[in-house]
């Protein structure tokens, strides 16, 4: 399995299973999550590649009412979600993960959602 679609297994039970890669469909409604990828590296040896990547993830929460003091309490309640699920998570290629800290939540004026930003760093084969 690739690290792709064994986040998007970990996230099965979030958000009612919405999770997505890079960009939510257009007219997905709230909550769901949409994760990429920000950071990739191999492991290289003098022998060459070790088969050893390492993958910095970031997970944009998306809370589920428009009220906005209710939206920042249901983004932070996903984020919240996604960091259990991740953590929880032991395949082989999600065993060795950590939080990293990322910038603060972000509002969008014209969809009117809040955002809360999750990421996690891992270590994983190839």
């Amino acid at each position: 399995m690739s690290i792709f679609s064994d986040i998007k297994t970990a996230l099965a039970a979030v958000a009612g299973g919405q999770s997505y890669v890079d960009i939510a469909p257009e007219g997905t409604r709230p909550p769901f999550v949409v994760f990429r990828r920000t950071l990739f590296e191999r492991v290289q040896v003098m022998q060459g590649a070790e088969g050893l990547q390492h993958s910095d993830f970031t997970f944009m929460c998306v809370g589920k009412t428009t009220d906005t003091t209710r939206a920042k309490e249901d983004a932070l309640a996903l984020a919240a979600s996604v960091r259990a699920a991740i953590e929880a998570c032991k395949t082989t290629t999600l065993r060795d993960q950590y939080e990293v800290p990322v910038p603060g939540d972000e509002f969008d004026d014209e969809a009117l959602m809040d955002m809360e930003p999750v990421a996690f760093s891992f270590w994983h084969q190839a």
